[in-house]
């Protein structure tokens, strides 16, 4: 539990290195790191607490929106042997989120305390993505072992002969996983050789209906206006999971 990356801290920052011999840090601290062991391997997911609801958009993990949590997960496992004092390989298991709050149930109908439970347990169901090891699966939800359904903890969903229903899951291969951690580093490098080339141009995102203006507080600074037609926000492509992955190949590989 809350375990600091950074100078000072118990793990290192995050180095990144960027042009003409400069090097970016990076410090944070990671609310939670879940380890477990199968077959002399270890696993390590990472959980992140968020006081409002939280979901891993990988259209905004793409376009360098959202690189927190797979960030963690990189440092996490940059650190594992230190961190564990182990000599196991690492492997990693996922990245999830849990909201933090006190649910308002609406029922139609009367019900017992069991279904209750349930539909309150429903509302904390960690949101993410997590790797495709099913013996990892079973040990994140041990009920799903004996009557394969849809988890109630975490976004997975087996079928009848205990195979993932990916089409209900977050899921993604091992492999892909890695490709993602390589790509939030790229992400990262860019953004610290745009800081250093003093790029402050103003050009804020939409994607789909979300834009970077919504909650800013820099409006009265930024003075930016869509109705002006010289100034427009940057339309971004929303991507599936499959575009997704298909396309942080090809960009990690042709580097």
């Amino acid at each position: 539990f809350e375990q600091g990356f950074g100078f000072g801290e118990a793990m290192p920052p995050l180095k990144i290195a960027l042009e003409n011999d400069h090097t970016l840090y990076l410090q944070g601290r990671i609310d939670r790191i879940d380890r477990a062991t199968i077959d002399d391997k270890t696993y390590l997911r990472v959980v992140d607490y968020k006081s409002s609801a939280r979901d891993l958009n990988l259209s905004e993990v793409y376009h360098g929106l959202s690189l927190q949590l797979m960030t963690y997960l990189d440092v996490a496992m940059e650190n594992a042997h230190t961190l564990l004092n182990d000599e196991d390989d690492v492997e990693p298991a996922g990245v999830l989120y849990v909201h933090m709050h006190n649910p308002m149930l609406t029922l139609q109908t009367e019900i017992d305390e069991y279904a209750l439970e349930a539909a309150r347990l429903e509302e904390y169901r960690m949101r993410g993505l997590i790797t495709t090891n099913e013996q990892m699966i079973y040990l994140m939800d041990d009920t799903l072992e004996e009557q394969p359904a849809k988890s109630s903890i975490i976004p997975v969903t087996l079928k009848k002969d205990g195979s993932i229903y990916t089409e209900r899951s977050k899921v993604i291969e091992t492999e892909d996983m890695r490709y993602v951690q390589r790509y939030v580093r790229k992400k990262h490098k860019e953004a610290g050789d745009g800081i250093l080339a003093g790029d402050t141009s103003i050009e804020p995102y939409r994607l789909k209906d979300k834009t970077a203006c919504t909650y800013c507080q820099y409006k009265a600074i930024c003075q930016f206006d869509p109705s002006d037609g010289q100034q427009q926000y940057r339309r971004l492509k929303p991507l599936n999971q499959e575009q997704f992955v298909e396309t942080i190949r090809k960009e990690v590989d042709g580097e």
